[in-house]
């Protein structure tokens, strides 16, 4: 286990209020609440919004375990492409795999099929799959690709590092 989130990178360090409970390693997005812009986890599932993460908050001793409630200050780091994250990601991430927002703070393998679209046949005999009508985009928007296999940290609780794209 590593005990920082921030592995490698040169972005910004910041504090938001939380607006529920959230946990260091997770994606977060900033939302406006009563005329006060605090953190949640990001709920962009599939894609991504911003590439902001909760950070332990070192100053008071804090791990990379130690959750921080709604209405509490968390540290956040706002990664740049190239940086090295030591994020919360599905158990079931390997290194190499590209990885996307699950919707609720976690990163996930992004869905495997990318289009999806309606197969035609022309008179020749030729079939064409994935084409314009009916097309639809999964898993668009990959921010980051695995380093490592998912690392069991506690009960329910994975990691890994990732690098940001």
């Amino acid at each position: 286990m590593k005990n920082t989130i921030v592995v490698k990178g040169k972005g910004i360090k910041s504090e938001f209020l939380c607006k529920e409970e959230i946990h260091p390693g997770m994606l977060c997005e900033l939302v406006e609440d009563n005329g006060v812009i605090k953190i949640k986890k990001n709920t962009n599932a599939n894609n991504l919004k911003e590439t902001c993460f909760v950070t332990e908050y070192e100053a008071f001793g804090k791990t990379i375990l130690n959750k921080a409630a709604a209405g509490d200050t968390a540290h956040v780091y706002f990664a740049n492409a190239g940086d090295v994250i030591y994020a919360r990601v599905d158990s079931t991430v390997v290194v190499g795999d590209k990885l996307v927002s699950n919707g609720s703070g976690l990163l996930k393998k992004v869905n495997v099929a990318n289009a999806v679209g309606t197969s035609i046949t022309t008179t020749s005999g030729t079939t064409y799959a994935d084409i314009a009508s009916g097309l639809t985009i999964n898993g668009y928007g990959v921010t980051a690709i695995a380093l490592d296999n998912a690392e069991l940290v506690d009960a329910g609780i994975w990691f890994a590092r990732v690098i940001i794209l």
